[in-house]
């Protein structure tokens, strides 16, 4: 740390929350104090995304009798799936305009609610770090070195 950034130190541990850790020399306890990021509740909403279709989640939507015409069409049925299982929304809805065809007005409209569901996206953090006191201070990550130094190099030039 520069003389700028030790002086600034300096100033924060001048306020009376750290003053019974330096009184017991714990230095690091103070830099810990210092570099620590409190997490709090993520306030962006997360956005949505397109709910995963499982080979599961299709083959429940279809009927009985449906599962043996649509698996008898081997290589769309396998495309289909495969499309499933790679997550390729926009091949699935091509297959799936040929596809529905084998299948009942009923079980098409399911199907087709599956390929339109939403879920909130499971990759958005559900918390996130606010910054730490080093952070508001504009300062790099404070070691206890940088605490010992900052309180016995600064006292009087710091005061002025």
């Amino acid at each position: 740390m520069d003389d700028r950034q030790l002086k600034t130190l300096w100033t924060e541990l001048q306020k009376p929350a750290y003053a019974e850790q330096i009184a017991t020399k714990e230095w690091q306890a103070i830099a810990d104090a210092l570099n620590a990021r409190a997490t709090v509740p993520n306030p962006t909403p997360a956005p949505t995304v397109d709910k995963r279709i499982s080979v599961e989640d299709f083959v429940k939507a279809l009927k009985p009798a449906e599962v043996v015409t649509v698996f008898q069409n081997s290589a769309l049925t396998n495309a289909y799936t495969q499309s499933l299982q790679s997550n390729d929304r926009k091949l699935t809805k091509q297959l799936w305009r040929g596809m529905k065809t084998l299948v009942s007005p009923e079980t098409a409209l399911a199907i087709e609610a599956l390929q339109d569901a939403k879920v909130d996206d499971p990759s958005h953090p559900a918390t996130i770090q606010q910054p730490s006191i080093t952070m508001g201070l504009g300062l790099p990550t404070v070691t206890a070195k940088d605490v010992q130094t900052a309180l016995f190099r600064f006292p009087v030039e710091a005061a002025k």
